[in-house]
């Protein structure tokens, strides 16, 4: 298991990675070239960006937290199927300032690591990417667990910053235990630590939800109840983000027959960012999410990630009657 110092030496090691990572993935959006992007086997998006920020993170970590298991959202064989290998070593190359083979980059972006401590990373290199497509808000997001909870995560939030003025441009990272924290993601390296997010709120209950899974309009339980809420349609985890910083009070995820269970590095990044501002995640029951049970959240059904626990006890009732 990594001793406290050396968790000290991995996080200023993947805050730099994320740093990269999110550069690179803007210079992809920044060049929007078609061919950047398609769409895998399964129909789900890819991009040049996914394949690259991948690579930069899961060599940090495999330098880094040897011997731990990782779970991450790319496999090293997309990089063949449309023949960007050379697009994506271009991406790395420039972004780390020195060579690498395109041996090394399917190295990187295929490592997994590990179990040897019960330690677990989750990591999507670019969550949102159709947001990321459309020139939207995206995120980088990492989180690792020590085999008994989410014990750090980090997630670099891009895209339209007129979305969410105070998140987009912003590396959050969070320390169990120890709070929530956010710098830009350019210029100074200056940390703000993010303030415990007050009970309850004023005007409209403010609700992100996912523009691609059905959040486009606020959900039924909450307009049955003749609450005064705003929708907040997002791409990515940048809707923990933007709950976490204060520019939503809930963030609700309903379940997707089609898509299956929810996705463990879509959510536990997000979700200690959260917790560590005074927050609450759970599911749509009210039940703890299980982040152990392999690459999808099983035993869950949907999400309620919500500012403060007594706003989670007034909304969370409402959808066990939906």
């Amino acid at each position: 298991m990594i001793d406290s110092n050396q968790l000290k030496v991995v996080d200023q090691k993947i805050i730099s990675a994320m740093i990269s990572a999110a550069k690179a993935t803007w210079m992809v959006r920044s060049d929007s070239r078609d061919a950047d992007s398609w769409s895998k086997e399964d129909r789900t998006p890819v991009t040049v960006a996914d394949l690259a920020s991948q690579a930069i993170l899961l060599k940090t970590i495999s330098e880094y937290a040897p011997g731990e298991l990782v779970l991450a959202e790319e496999d090293r064989a997309t990089i063949d199927e449309q023949g960007q290998g050379a697009r994506i070593r271009e991406i790395v190359e420039e972004v780390l300032g020195h060579s690498c083979s395109l041996g090394e980059i399917r190295d990187y972006v295929g490592y997994r690591g590990t179990n040897e401590n019960g330690a677990r990373w989750f990591v999507d290199p670019l969550d949102g990417t159709k947001g990321f497509v459309k020139g939207l808000v995206y995120a980088v997001a990492v989180a690792r667990h020590d085999g008994e909870s989410l014990e750090r995560s980090w997630m670099a939030v891009h895209g339209k910053k007129s979305e969410l003025p105070g998140v987009v441009g912003n590396l959050f990272r969070a320390i169990r235990g120890e709070g929530a924290y956010k710098r830009s993601l350019s210029g100074s390296s200056t940390e703000t630590k993010l303030a415990i997010l007050p009970d309850g709120y004023n005007g409209d209950l403010l609700v992100a939800g996912s523009r691609a899974h059905g959040g486009s309009n606020l959900p039924p339980p909450i307009v049955n109840a003749g609450i005064n809420a705003k929708n907040i349609p997002l791409d990515s985890q940048a809707k923990y983000a933007a709950v976490a910083d204060g520019e939503a009070h809930v963030y609700v995820r309903r379940p997707s027959k089609s898509f299956g269970p929810d996705l463990c590095w879509d959510h536990a990044p997000g979700t200690l960012l959260l917790e560590e501002t005074g927050g609450i995640v759970t599911d749509l029951h009210g039940k703890e999410i299980d982040f152990t049970l392999g690459e999808r959240m099983s035993v869950n059904q949907g999400i309620l990630a919500v500012s403060h626990k007594n706003l989670h006890a007034e909304l969370q009732p409402l959808f066990n009657k939906s």
